[in-house]
């Protein structure tokens, strides 16, 4: 079995290495500091376990997490973050992660993970279990929201009047309250500051 960790810390590769060397006997594990080098690291070796980092330099570890999964689809993503966001979980899980390990988590934990994901299962975070299935309504939820609803959310997070978002992006006030309105309901909240904390909490808003 050969392993790849991305993740731009030496000192957490070198662990994680030495953590799966040691328990797996025949396993031969790589390492890479960003997203491009373990892509191409990818392209030239058969790795069976991408552990795999989401805050790198340059390409994001999501972004990197899809590109394996479309060029590399027989390589299991393991998830390592130091990320308790159960939104985060639930769009790594959905865009084809085989698990998600927070980085706090022991030894065992992460090996428990890699041999339940070798099984062909998911491994799904014990704070994820029984609340995923709410959560992917609500990703799912923000697919439905279009570029221009979007625009409106960023200009609402600004403290934007309906006024000023009509002039900024060429509307009427009258279509303003439209948008706002079909926002709410989408959502399921009533006014701009449960709409901004719902946005930021499903991922639209950065």
């Amino acid at each position: 079995m050969n392993f790849l960790v991305i993740d731009d810390h030496p000192l957490i590769r070198s662990s994680i290495n030495t953590l799966l060397t040691d328990h797996f006997l025949r396993a031969a594990c790589f390492e890479s500091a960003s997203a491009e080098d373990g892509m191409r690291y990818l392209s030239t070796h058969q790795i069976g376990v991408v552990l795999l980092d989401l805050t790198l330099p340059g390409m994001g570890g999501f972004e990197a997490l899809r590109c394996i999964r479309q060029y590399h689809p027989d390589t299991f993503v393991l998830i390592l973050s130091a990320s308790n966001d159960l939104y985060e979980m639930q769009r790594c899980i959905d865009a084809g992660a085989a698990g998600f390990v927070n980085k706090g988590e022991t030894g065992p934990v992460i090996i428990s993970a890699i041999n339940t994901i070798l099984k062909g299962e998911k491994y799904i975070p014990l704070i994820l279990q029984g609340q995923g299935t709410e959560i992917a309504k609500k990703l799912k939820l923000a697919e439905k929201i279009t570029q221009r609803q979007r625009d409106v959310l960023r200009l609402l997070q600004h403290g934007k009047s309906n006024s000023d978002i009509a002039s900024s992006l060429g509307l009427t006030e009258s279509t303003v309250k439209v948008y706002c309105r079909d926002l709410y309901k989408l959502m399921g909240v009533n006014n701009r500051h449960q709409a901004m904390q719902e946005a930021l909490r499903i991922g639209l808003l950065d």
